[in-house]
């Protein structure tokens, strides 16, 4: 299977040409004709990741946000995404990123998100296809709901939240970065609003409107690997695995 038949395959189910203008989807790094025997999933690459890509021999690379997002002016070893780039070129590996085409996409990392957390008859958050809004099957109290929300997304540290005081039965979502949404979250009616990346201000002027729960950006997003890694076991015959060294750039201390 070729880099250009796995791009393809994901694109069927997560149309690149559904991401937002300002992204960067798809191939990122090496050729489309390199044959691919083994992939590694990760959320973001780091120089860890890159060498335990190397380790496990991976011939692709495929992540959720892109290597190149923003006008690259200098491509070095010194910094890391030029390490990251030289690294990659020298074994031979290609690299490839599904951003908001996921993101938006009907199937996509919101609803899966969204099914981790109970939710049912989701429909999209903005015009533009991001978030869900959901129902849970009954309503519930929000520190149960935080209960919830930390078991299904793997959290083993504190989450802030800003509790609107009523129970939580409709539920908005906004894997990644959703603090600018919390206008839609509060005017799609939803009780609750998960997301990462909630500013202080975001949450200060919705107090007493909405409950917030920001869950981080790392773990509200890491869903992508085992999504992406289902289709493409579920697909092909190619041996697919998670990365183990990815980790939250963030740590509670």
């Amino acid at each position: 299977m070729k880099v250009s038949e796995v791009i393809t395959l994901i694109d069927r189910y997560f149309p690149l040409s559904k991401a937002l203008p300002w992204d960067n989807s798809g191939l990122q790094i090496g050729s489309w004709e390199k044959v691919v025997s083994r992939v590694l999933v990760c959320l973001d690459i780091d120089r860890e990741v890159a060498k335990e890509a190397s380790s496990f021999k991976a011939d692709l690379i495929i992540t959720h946000h892109p290597l190149f997002m923003k006008n690259v002016k200098c491509i070095c070893p010194e910094n890391n995404l030029g390490w990251i780039a030289a690294y990659l070129i020298k074994k031979n590996m290609a690299l490839a990123s599904f951003h908001t085409n996921v993101d938006v996409a009907s199937g996509g990392l919101a609803d899966y998100v969204g099914s981790l957390l109970g939710l049912s008859e989701m429909k999209p958050l903005t015009e533009e296809g991001l978030g869900r809004v959901g129902h849970l099957i009954q309503p519930t109290s929000v520190k149960t709901f935080v209960k919830k929300v930390k078991e299904a997304l793997h959290i083993d540290q504190p989450v802030k939240v800003t509790a609107a005081g009523k129970k939580i039965s409709t539920v908005a979502i906004c894997p990644g970065s959703g603090g600018d949404l919390i206008d839609e979250a509060i005017r799609s009616g939803a009780d609750c609003f998960v997301t990462g990346d909630i500013k202080y201000h975001q949450a200060f002027n919705s107090k007493g409107l909405i409950t917030l729960i920001d869950a981080g950006h790392y773990h509200t997003e890491l869903p992508f690997c085992s999504l992406i890694a289902s289709i493409l076991e579920r697909e092909t015959g190619l041996e697919v695995k998670i990365s183990e060294r990815q980790k939250n750039p963030f740590q509670c201390m």
